[in-house]
């Protein structure tokens, strides 16, 4: 790296995003959930954490023997760093749709569940259908709710605030009907830069789902990002 010059601290020998003294700002303001200092992150910790003990073990990572919960491996080495648990779970938040297309998958969800090779615990699933594509009649969310561990939400994510319109407030509420639709969602305001409706239109189509919730007797699955004043006022305002 000679001759390379940082333009942050000035130094020559590395380059801005290898430099030393940014590093050392960023880890400042980290805390360790382990220790509660300052400065290291939790996997980097020296002090040992109460909730794990690196007793023997007959698997090993390097020369360090994996950490156990009563005596059981806390992490599975033929899949990195997964959890071992025997405990059911269910994934109470997903997006099967969007799952399948970025895994070019063109099958059901049986064929899925083994491709990727769910663990034995797992119970179920609510997938959240959110774009209004989805609730046409020849969307995957039909097939997708079938299935015996897959229960869905609908809704307009804020990002599809501009494409909502009474036809599709009838779609959505004719969804909502449907057995396996257990929540209304996501939906909330999103005013980030990734946004492409107006903060005005997120509002209203907020209101109007809300609404609708209320009729048809659904939960909420909320999407607030850089907007909780507004999302916990028009909540209040509606619900309370």
């Amino acid at each position: 790296m000679d001759g390379v010059k940082c333009f942050s601290c000035g130094k020559e020998g590395h380059i801005k995003k290898e430099c030393p003294e940014i590093k050392a700002k960023k880890l400042a303001k980290i805390k360790c959930f382990n220790c509660g200092r300052h400065g290291h992150l939790a996997r980097e910790c020296e002090q040992e954490s109460p909730a794990l003990s690196f007793g023997s073990s007959s698997s090993s990572v390097g020369a360090m023997a994996l950490p156990t919960v009563n005596g059981v491996s806390y992490f599975d080495t033929n899949v990195g760093q997964a959890p071992v648990s025997t405990v059911k779970y269910i994934d109470s938040h997903c997006h099967l749709n969007y799952v399948f297309d970025k895994n070019h998958h063109h099958e059901d969800f049986n064929s899925f569940k083994n491709k990727f090779n769910f663990p034995e615990n797992f119970s179920g699933c609510i997938t959240s259908f959110c774009d209004p594509a989805s609730f046409s009649s020849f969307g995957i969310c039909d097939e997708l709710i079938e299935h015996d561990q897959v229960w869905a939400a609908f809704g307009f994510h804020p990002h599809n605030a501009k494409y909502y319109n009474d036809f599709l407030e009838y779609k959505l509420c004719e969804r909502l009907q449907h057995p396996k639709a257990i929540a209304l969602g996501e939906i909330g305001l999103d005013y980030s830069v990734r946004s492409q409706s107006e903060v005005d239109v997120q509002k209203e189509v907020f209101r109007r789902q809300v609404r609708q919730a209320e009729v048809w007797n659904k939960p909420l699955v909320i999407h607030c990002r850089e907007a909780e004043n507004d999302v916990f006022d028009i909540l209040s305002f509606l619900t309370f």
